[in-house]
Order: C-alpha cells, then sequence, then structure tokens
C-alpha cells in the first residue's frame, strides 16, 4: 500500500487485479474509500489522491459468483470499464508490437536481429494465447537464442497456423493418379513457397530439407515459376 503513498497526486496502476487476495481487497477498498493511508508502523492517517487503473484478464463478475473476488471492490473499480480484444482480434497491431519490442530489445542486447518475411507471417497468423506478453516473450527468446541475424519460421517456439490449401481434384473425370499427385506436390510447393518467400523457410514449413524442395520445383519447370 505505500505505492499509493508515492503515486499522490498522480496515477497508479494495478495490473492482474484478479489476482489478489481476499485479505488484500479488503484493504485496497478501504484505501479507495476512505482516500487516506496509514503507513505501516505508523498512527495517523495520511490522505491522499491517487488515480487508479484496474486491469485483468479474468472474468471478475464469475469470480464475485465464486466467492473470489469482492463485489464493492468491483463496483469501486468499474467505473469507466475498457474492453481491450485479445491480441488475436488485431493483426493489424501485432507487426507494430514486433516492432517495437524488436528494436528495444536489439538496442538492450547490441544485436541486429530482425524477422523474416515468412517469420513476421507465422506471427500474424498464430493466436496468441497470452496476448502481448507472450508476443514480447517470444520476440526476446527468438533475439537470444536465433543463430544469426536473421530469424526464420523454423526458429518460433510454435509451429505456423497457416497451411498451404490442399488441392481438390475434379472426382466427375477419369483420374490420372500420377498427374493428380503431381499437382498436389506443386500446389503444396508454391504455396509454401509464397507463403514464406524463401527455399529455406518453405521447406521447413513442410517439414522438408532444402535440397529436396528445390529438387522437387525442378520438377515443374514448364509451370508457373514458384
Amino acid at each position: 500500500m505505500g505505492l499509493f503513498l508515492v503515486a499522490d497526486q498522480g496515477t497508479i496502476f494495478l495490473d492482474e487485479i484478479g489476482e489478489l487476495p481476499l485479505d488484500m481487497q479488503v484493504k485496497l477498498l478501504r484505501v479507495l474509500q476512505e482516500r487516506q493511508i496509514t503507513p505501516l508502523g505508523g498512527t495517523k492517517a495520511i490522505p491522499i489522491d491517487v488515480r487508479v487503473i484496474a486491469a485483468t484478464n479474468r472474468d471478475l463478475q464469475q469470480m464475485i459468483q465464486d466467492k473470489t473476488f469482492r463485489e464493492d471492490l468491483f463496483y469501486r473499480l468499474n467505473v469507466v470499464p475498457i474492453t481491450i480484444p485479445p491480441l488475436r482480434e488485431r493483426k493489424n497491431d501485432i507487426i507494430p508490437f514486433i516492432n517495437t519490442f524488436l528494436n528495444e530489445l536489439n538496442e538492450k542486447y547490441g544485436l541486429k536481429k530482425e524477422f523474416t518475411h515468412g517469420a513476421l507471417q507465422a506471427m500474424v497468423e498464430y493466436d496468441w494465447p497470452g496476448n502481448v506478453r507472450e508476443l514480447r516473450n517470444v520476440v526476446e527468446r527468438m533475439v537470444i537464442m536465433s543463430q544469426g541475424d536473421q530469424i526464420y519460421p523454423e526458429d518460433l517456439p510454435f509451429r505456423p497456423c497457416r497451411m498451404p490449401a490442399v488441392f481438390t481434384p475434379d472426382l466427375s473425370a477419369p483420374i490420372d493418379l500420377k498427374a493428380l499427385v503431381e499437382e498436389f506436390e506443386y500446389q503444396y510447393l508454391s504455396r509454401a513457397y509464397e507463403s514464406y518467400g524463401n527455399v529455406r523457410s518453405a521447406a521447413a514449413s513442410l517439414g522438408m530439407d532444402p535440397s529436396t524442395f528445390v529438387r522437387k520445383r525442378k520438377r515443374y519447370e514448364g509451370r508457373e515459376k514458384l
């Protein structure tokens, strides 16, 4: 509670308010109601004027039903509620976040790391259940642990969510099995290459050695260039 004294005439941010134990919720509620605080070991209450911003990813109303969060504290805090959608619903925010974190971490560690186009695309397509915290954690892990200055999709701690679309044959016509397999392989390799922009990343996304990927591509020299 001493932070309220430090924040007097300013703003205090209480992150993950839903994790606060019930006994601390009582103390916080008293401070918010009385707008004063008695320092530990002191006997005189000190008036405070603090703007409080609280955040949580928990369902506080459900916690009220479960008796793990005080209803009176909820209504004391929930004056101007702001709901921020999860990162998976704000795809346009992902790359700006990545760039911000990457610049900060490159400066912190004295490095010049950068994500390839394929890696960025994989990160945009990922669901990010841990939201911005998870995104920052992944960026920092890649900056520290990746080999070289380029960070590729296969360096990421998750598999890309989107796989190349599967070719659907016309089953009403006679089937040439060999041609069908070749057409499927052509589209599979082609879409992987278009998604990741280079042989190494495309091959890794398919679990294939780059030399094998290149060799298979050569089978289609008479077709549209990958």
